[in-house]
């Protein structure tokens, strides 16, 4: 399993370079994305989360875990929209709970938020759990 841990920071055009890097590192394999929200984008914020959805369908990444408050709900529903299937959870802990129940060895991860979304944790978390995140004990 590959995990990408880019939780440090987020915009627009940071999230959708690491979307188009997951679908493109991915080829052959298993993608799931775990979206925090994007901070700081003012009176655009859910058309911006809204689009990242969209793009998550366009690329065709197939599994979608979003984290956090409306906007992150904003990216699960247009997602889920384009046919990706998609969940939206409350933290981190409930999205480790999600990628325990849908990870298989050999996917790939890309676990992307504004740092202040604290989703660096569930990224490290992940990665500690190895090929095989259901044996570990959160």
């Amino acid at each position: 399993m590959t995990v990408v841990n880019d939780a440090y920071n987020a915009n627009p055009d940071s999230m959708r370079a690491a979307l188009t890097a997951l679908a493109a590192m991915s080829h052959g394999r298993r993608a799931i994305a775990v979206l925090g929200e994007m901070r700081e984008l003012g009176a655009d914020s859910e058309r911006e989360h809204a689009r990242l959805g969209e793009l998550v369908a366009e690329l065709g990444i197939p599994h979608l875990i979003t984290v956090g408050r409306t906007e992150a709900r904003c990216i699960e529903q247009a997602a889920r929209h384009g046919g990706v299937d998609a969940v939206h959870v409350a933290d981190q802990d409930a999205a480790f709970t999600e990628l325990q129940q849908r990870l298989r060895p050999g996917d790939a991860v890309l676990v992307k938020a504004s740092r202040d979304a604290n989703l660096q944790t569930l990224a490290e978390q992940v990665a500690r759990a190895g090929a095989d995140p259901r044996d570990h004990v959160a």
